[in-house]
This record gives structure tokens, C-alpha cells and sequence, in this order.
């Protein structure tokens, strides 16, 4: 990978990282994974 194109690579995997946090928000906020609660999951 070149120097110039890991920005554009880090930027691609970060944005699918945040997505899935983002599910995963609200999936918790819903009522996923509380009170040890992981089935389902």
C-alpha cells in the first residue's frame, strides 16, 4: 500500500467500523445485552 492511499484505506475500514458500532448502539438501546442478557445477540 502507498503512502497516499492508506488514508483512503483507513477512512473505508473506519467507516465500516462506525456502522457497526451504530447498529450495535441501537440494538443495546433496544434492550440487546442488558441485565447479562446475550441471547439472541
Amino acid at each position: 500500500m502507498t503512502e497516499a492511499g492508506a488514508p483512503a484505506n483507513e477512512y473505508r475500514h473506519g467507516m465500516r467500523a462506525m456502522g457497526e458500532a451504530i447498529e450495535g448502539a441501537a440494538r443495546f438501546a433496544a434492550g440487546a445485552g442488558r441485565h447479562g442478557d446475550f441471547t439472541g445477540i
